[in-house]
């Protein structure tokens, strides 16, 4: 059974059907580790799941070797976004992708932007 129907969800069913029931599968069937003394029906959806696992690899696996590794870098986090100098970039984008290789046995696509 769909968790959720929409217009959107028709239009990505009929692109990619398998990935769509993959996620419908696992909506609601595991609890967040702050959600488990809630209630049975309160089962947390795919989206919280991809959330947890974007914070870790951001903080926990990122954020935690470029400040170990070079302490004089400035890093700052919003969401899934790591923020430093404009001299620091490429090596922030370099720690990304090396982890990223590792942590999903894939490349990660990141996005470059200067705020002012």
């Amino acid at each position: 059974m769909p968790y959720i129907n929409s217009k959107e969800k028709e239009v990505l069913i009929s692109m990619y059907p398998t990935v769509i029931k993959f996620i419908d599968d696992l909506n609601g069937y595991f609890k967040l580790s702050s959600n488990r003394n809630k209630t049975s029906e309160d089962k947390a959806p795919f989206a919280y799941l991809t959330q947890r696992i974007e914070a870790r690899f951001v903080l926990d696996i990122c954020c935690k070797r470029i400040s170990e590794e070079y302490l004089h870098v400035p890093i700052f986090t919003i969401h899934d976004s790591i923020l430093t100098t404009p001299e620091y970039e490429e090596l922030v984008q370099s720690v990304m992708v090396e982890e990223g290789k590792k942590y999903f046995s894939l490349g990660v696509a990141n996005d470059v932007r200067l705020f002012k």
